[in-house]
C-alpha cells in the first residue's frame, strides 16, 4: 500500500450479486436456492426498491412455447412457469404458484409448486405424453394427463393427484420445497454519452448514446469494461456483436442500457479467449419488451451469450420464424417469454469473493539501489498477481516483482474471476552528494604521518578514501607525495 494513502479498488466479474430470503412462509418450505443457478426467472413486478405494472398475458411468468429446448439450469418463476407446446427441459422446475405445462413436454429433474396464496385450483397441470425423471411436490392439488413420472409425488392431507401411478408412489404429506431467490437490486447505471452507434465499429469501454443498427453491421467490444447506451434498437439482417475478451483472464463484460435493448437478429462471438459467464447485459427498459431477439431466418440463428437481466419489463427470445440459441441466463423483473424454435444452453453468472490486495509499502531507488523489490501480498488463499507500471523488470506475474523506474505501480489480485487491486509508489533520491577531502598535507623526513580531513555538507552519508598515485621527486628521496581523495557516499 502507499505509504501516506492506500488506494484500493475492487472489482468484482458481476455487479449483480443477490441476497437471498424467504419469499413464503418459513413452514412451508425449505433451503433458500441461488438464483445464479437459475437459467430462466421471472419476478412478480417488484424488485428491491422498485415496481412496474402487470405485463401482458400470461403475467407475471416464464413461458416457453412449442420446440423450445433448455439445457441446465433451473426454470424459476414467483407465480408462473407454463409451456404451450412442446418443450424439453433438462433442469428443475420451481413455481411460487402454479405450474401448467402442455402436452409432449420432457423435464429432466423435478417441479414444485408452493400455491403461496393456498387456493384451492390446481397447483400444477399436466397434459398427455408426459415424461419426468424426478419428483412433484405441490401445495395443492396435481394432474397429469398421462405419461411417465419416475420419482414421488408429494401434497398435502386434503389435496389430490390424479395421473399415471408415480415410481415413487403417491405421498400424502409435507412437499418439499425449496424457497425461491430474490432478484438482485437494479444497478445504478452512469449517464449514457453523446455518440451514435449506426455502423460497423469497435467501441472500448465507455458511454455511448443511441445504437441503431440496421444490418449486417459488426459491433466489437473492445475488452471486459463497462459499456453504456441509452438504448439499443436494431434492426435488418443479423448484426454482429463480437467480446474481445483481449486474452484476459479477468474481467466482465458490463452492457447496461437506461431503455429497451432490441437486439433483432443478432450473431455474437467471442474471440481471444473468455466465457459467457463474464458477459452481463441490464436493461432498464419499461415497454412490452426490454430485451428482445428476433429468430434467424434462411437457415441461420440468432444468438446471444451471457446472463441478462430486465428488473422493470418482460424478456421475448425468438419472434418470428428460424431459430435463436443464448449460452447464458435470462432473469426478468416480470416476465420470460421464450417462443418457438429456441435453445437455451444455461451458463451460470461467474459469481465469486472479492479478494484482498496489498502492494506493500512504498520503495526507493538511490544511487547504490537502481532496482527495488516490490512486496505484493494477500491473504486469500488461491490467487494469482498481475503488476503493472513503468520499470517492470521481472516478476510480472508473482507477488514480488523487480522493477527499476519511478512510478504507480498496480498489483491485481484474481480469485476465481473477481479481482482486487492496490498501488504502491516507487521514488528515488540519487542526489550526489557533497565531498571536501581538506587541504592538501606533505610527509617529509621529519614527518612520515599526517591526518587527513575530510567533510560532507550532506547530512547523514558515510565517508570512505584511497591513494591514488604515490611518486618520488627526482631531486630528493626525503620527500614523499601522495595525491588523495576522499569519497563520501549515502
Amino acid at each position: 500500500m502507499k505509504t501516506n494513502q492506500r488506494h484500493l479498488v475492487r472489482f468484482c466479474m458481476l455487479s449483480i450479486s443477490a441476497t437471498l430470503v424467504l419469499l413464503f412462509p418459513k413452514h412451508s418450505f425449505g433451503q433458500v436456492q441461488n438464483l445464479n443457478d437459475y437459467v430462466l426467472f421471472a419476478g412478480n413486478g417488484t424488485v428491491p426498491g422498485q415496481s412496474c405494472a402487470n405485463p401482458a398475458s400470461p403475467g407475471y411468468a416464464v413461458q416457453l412455447s412449442s420446440s423450445t429446448t433448455i439445457n441446465g439450469g433451473t426454470v424459476g418463476s414467483y407465480v408462473l412457469v407454463k409451456t404451450t407446446g412442446s418443450s424439453s427441459i433438462t433442469g428443475t422446475i420451481r413455481s411460487g404458484n402454479d405450474v401448467i405445462l402442455s402436452s409432449s413436454n420432457t423435464v429432466g429433474g423435478s417441479i414444485a409448486a408452493a400455491n403461496a396464496g393456498s387456493q384451492s385450483g390446481t397447483s400444477i397441470s399436466i397434459g398427455s405424453n408426459f415424461n419426468l425423471a424426478g419428483s412433484i411436490n405441490a401445495n395443492g392439488n396435481i394432474s397429469v394427463n398421462s405419461g411417465n413420472i419416475v420419482g414421488s409425488v408429494t401434497h398435502p392431507s386434503g389435496t389430490s393427484y390424479t395421473g399415471p401411478m408415480p415410481g415413487g408412489g403417491n405421498i400424502i404429506g409435507t412437499p418439499n420445497l425449496p424457497a425461491l431467490p430474490t432478484l438482485p437490486a437494479p444497478v445504478v447505471f452512469p449517464a449514457a454519452g453523446s455518440q451514435n452507434i449506426s455502423s460497423t465499429t469497435t467501441l472500448n469501454p465507455g458511454c455511448y448514446k443511441k445504437m441503431t443498427l440496421s444490418g449486417n453491421k459488426t459491433i466489437t467490444l473492445n475488452g471486459p469494461g463497462v459499456y453504456v447506451f441509452s438504448s439499443i434498437s436494431n434492426s435488418g439482417s443479423a448484426n454482429s456483436f463480437v467480446f474481445n475478451f483481449q486474452n484476459s483472464t479477468s474481467g466482465t463484460f458490463k452492457i447496461y442500457v437506461h431503455g429497451n435493448m432490441c437486439l433483432g437478429k443478432v450473431n455474437a462471438t467471442m474471440i481471444n479467449g473468455g466465457n459467457a459467464s463474464r458477459i452481463f447485459s441490464e436493461t432498464h427498459g419499461t415497454g412490452s419488451g426490454a430485451f428482445t431477439i428476433a429468430n434467424g431466418y434462411g437457415g441461420g440463428i440468432s444468438r446471444w451469450l451471457g446472463n441478462v437481466y430486465a428488473p422493470f419489463s418482460a424478456i421475448n427470445i425468438g419472434s418470428g420464424t428460424g431459430n435463436s440459441e443464448i449460452n447464458g441466463s435470462l432473469w426478468s423483473g416480470t416476465q420470460v417469454i421464450i417462443c418457438s424454435g429456441v435453445t437455451i444452453n444455461f451458463v451460470s453468472p461467474g459469481s465469486c469473493t472479492t479478494p484482498n490486495a496489498n502492494a506493500g509499502l512504498d520503495k526507493i531507488l538511490t544511487c547504490v539501489a537502481n532496482s527495488v523489490v516490490l512486496d505484493g501480498s494477500s491473504t486469500t488463499p488461491g490467487v494469482t498477481y498481475s503488476w503493472a507500471g513503468p520499470g517492470i523488470v521481472s516478476g510480472g506475474s508473482s507477488a514480488t516483482p523487480t522493477v527499476n523506474a519511478i512510478g504507480t505501480y498496480t498489483v491485481t489480485v484474481t480469485s476465481n474471476g473477481c479481482t482486487a487491486t492496490d498501488q504502491v509508489d516507487v521514488t528515488s533520491n540519487t542526489t550526489v552528494p557533497h565531498a571536501d577531502a581538506g587541504v592538501d598535507q606533505l610527509l617529509n623526513c621529519a614527518a612520515n604521518t599526517v591526518s587527513l580531513s575530510g567533510s560532507s555538507s550532506t547530512s547523514g552519508v558515510n565517508f570512505c578514501g584511497r591513494v591514488l598515485e604515490l611518486f618520488q621527486e627526482p631531486s630528493s628521496f626525503c620527500y614523499r607525495k601522495f595525491n588523495r581523495n576522499v569519497y563520501a557516499y549515502r
